[in-house]
């Protein structure tokens, strides 16, 4: 007789599920009929027990070299590297409540 799956691998195939769908939370939740603070919890990981994927502090960030000099009509942009291939490359002068907003929607979309 097969065993049924944990409560926790149903779960990190739901979290797996949802990084690749590329919805937002309530969007996900909505279309698979979850409960959306049960989804929250497993996401973020407040159950220690059953945690699928702990929350993140902080992002890894790598650093590009030079590849060569930059002109003054073209200035050298900060790249923010992302899990999952994700770049964000901020230009100087860039609006940083625009920026504020961008990395909101990124948290939400791990």
């Amino acid at each position: 007789m097969p065993r049924t799956p944990s409560a926790a691998t149903r779960w990190r195939a739901v979290i797996d599920d949802f990084h690749q769908a590329g919805l937002k939370q309530t969007e996900f939740c909505r279309r698979r009929g979850l409960s959306l603070h049960t989804f929250r919890k497993y996401l973020y990981g407040s159950q220690p027990t059953t945690a699928v994927t702990p929350p993140a502090k902080f992002l890894p960030l790598t650093t590009l070299a030079k590849t060569s000099e930059p002109g003054p009509s073209d200035p050298d942009p900060i790249v923010l590297i992302l899990p999952r291939g994700r770049r964000v490359a901020v230009a100087p002068g860039f609006d940083a409540g625009t920026l504020g907003r961008l990395l909101d929607v990124l948290r939400d979309r791990p």
